[in-house]
């Protein structure tokens, strides 16, 4: 534990540079007092702090009270918050007056209203523009995207489709990657391409593979294998289920895994040849698993017919 003259030292030190907080020990990265010293000079020093003290209203609002510009800084104080006070209207407000990257961390548990939207449209359409494609790379879920999309005054044209999907396909990890889950990512995908306001511009078939169910993508699947599918003989009528060849090379695969799930069920309860019978618990299995199994081929086939 530092004593008063070397906490006053530490102090000083913070009220000169911020950042040497992240160089200090757990104790004094626990002090308060030097918490708000370093989040004083420099709110992106809320990141080095206790978590404790990252859900402390008077440290977060403090690290919010530097301003921000939006490409001045890889990080936003608002991002380090804890999620109880990300969810708090009030902190949003103070942090997106400060920084309008505020938005791209927005908590998926916060109520957003009109004072909300107006707060996130005072700011103006080409910042807000430059949020998207930031947002594309580092937001953690749907929910910025979402309201940047919907609830913004951004116009969607063929030059900013065409970035949002450059940035899906070739953004490389760099200072603004927060390094999200593939799930957050697969999420905005499939946003983007449900949104027919953004125009399609994606040339990579193994890119789209996951989002196969989605109309469009089919399409284009169609479109793409329409010309090889007529040289090799095929009707045009049946490419529907037959131009994309991983798809009933994964129905197959179904069939097999529904297979091998019957047989599973076939475990037998004791090692008395005269007491084996189905296992209840792997019979339930198999029953729901044949039936999804089977939901699942009518509905590939309801799509690509």
């Amino acid at each position: 534990m530092p004593t008063e003259k070397e906490l006053e030292m530490i102090e000083s030190q913070l009220s000169e540079n911020g950042t040497l907080l992240q160089f200090l020990d757990t104790t004094c990265r626990a002090n308060k007092r030097l918490v708000l010293a370093a989040c004083t000079q420099n709110g992106d020093a809320l990141q080095w702090a206790d978590d404790a003290l990252k859900a402390d209203r008077d440290v977060v609002m403090r690290a919010l009270s530097k301003t921000s510009p939006l490409m001045s800084t890889t990080y936003c104080p608002y991002e380090f918050a804890s999620e109880s006070l990300r969810s708090d209207k009030e902190i949003f407000l103070a942090a997106n007056a400060q920084d309008p990257k505020s938005i791209l961390f927005i908590s998926k548990h916060l109520q957003v209203d009109e004072e909300i939207l107006q707060a996130i449209n005072s700011h103006d359409v080409q910042c807000l523009t430059s949020l998207l494609y930031i947002g594309i790379a580092i937001a953690k879920d749907l929910t910025p995207i979402r309201i940047l999309l919907s609830e913004t005054t951004i116009q969607i044209t063929s030059e900013i489709s065409r970035k949002l999907w450059t940035g899906m396909q070739w953004f490389e990890p760099g200072p603004y990657d927060r390094g999200h889950s593939a799930q957050g990512r697969d999420d905005i995908i499939e946003y983007l391409l449900n949104d027919y306001r953004i125009h399609f511009d994606i040339t990579e078939s193994d890119y789209l593979k996951p989002f196969w169910y989605i109309p469009r993508v089919k399409k284009w699947f169609l479109t793409r294998h329409a010309d090889f599918l007529e040289r090799i003989g095929l009707p045009s009528e049946r490419a529907s289920f037959l131009s994309c060849d991983p798809w009933v090379t994964q129905l197959k695969r179904f069939d097999k895994l529904l297979d091998e799930i019957e047989m599973v069920s076939w475990i037998p309860t004791s090692p008395e040849p005269l007491t084996v019978q189905w296992n209840p618990l792997y019979r339930s299995l198999n029953m729901l698993t044949k039936k999804g199994g089977f939901r699942f081929r009518e509905i590939a086939q309801e799509i690509f017919e």
